[in-house]
């Protein structure tokens, strides 16, 4: 790219700018989430990652938080402020999936240096990330139940099926029991059907109590997230460091 010295000024930091962003590696964060810039279309990165929206695997029922705010210290002078409102929440079991397209990934990365690193660190995100809103209020701090890597090639795969019906506590067993049956009941019906040549990894680490209830799946089970990922990332990355 020639810029030339004739341009307006701005548009000469313009096209560095685009120069920059186009021969530069791409961080992390943008190699895996992308990048839309639509003053600069040349300089666009195709998300590595897709994200599904947590669904709930039981039937959800939404509470309300009513809460009032009084302004107890106001002038005598000053007729201050008060508030009433509600804050909707619920305290539902969430299935969640995302999957990492490491060709993708490496592309946008330009190199291999770092390309088992990343994932093992979105990965390790994906499972202990909580979001931080109104936490003060609701202190929702609870891990993963149960998580399961897949390695593949070609298409992924999400078994969000598994909960068109929703999960109720029944038989004796709990709702996180019941989640976990019908997980993997569906895998064994969806590998059934069509088959596992795709698969190069398949691992899952669960809660004790809920590691009784897998079946097709026992065979896989993992002894803790760590070795989880840890296996995973050796499957998907072999004779990386």
């Amino acid at each position: 790219m020639v810029i030339n010295p004739h341009y307006p000024r701005k548009t000469r930091i313009f096209l560095r700018i685009e120069k920059s962003l186009a021969e530069s590696n791409k961080p992390g964060d943008v190699a895996l989430f992308g990048r839309m810039m639509a003053s600069l279309p040349t300089v666009n990165v195709d998300a590595a990652v897709q994200m599904a929206h947590a669904i709930s695997v039981n039937a959800l029922q939404q509470e309300f938080d009513f809460f009032t705010a009084v302004d107890d210290l106001g002038a005598s002078d000053d007729q201050g402020a008060d508030h009433i409102g509600e804050t909707g929440y619920n305290s539902s079991t969430y299935y969640r999936f995302t999957t990492v397209d490491t060709v993708q990934l490496e592309k946008n990365l330009g190199t291999k240096e770092q390309l088992a690193e990343i994932t093992q660190a979105f990965a390790e995100a994906f499972v202990k990330a909580i979001p931080t809103g109104h936490q003060n209020a609701f202190a929702a701090h609870s891990l993963p139940a149960a998580v399961m890597v897949v390695v593949r090639n070609g298409q992924p795969v999400s078994l969000v099926d598994a909960f068109e019906s929703p999960i109720a506590p029944k038989n004796g067993k709990s709702l996180l029991e019941n989640a976990v049956i019908k997980l993997d009941t569906h895998w064994a019906d969806l590998t059934k059907m069509y088959g596992e040549k795709s698969v190069v990894f398949k691992g899952i680490v669960t809660r004790a109590q809920l590691a009784k209830q897998l079946e097709n799946l026992a065979n896989c089970e993992k002894p803790s997230v760590e070795d989880l990922l840890k296996d995973a990332i050796a499957a998907a990355f072999p004779g990386a460091n």
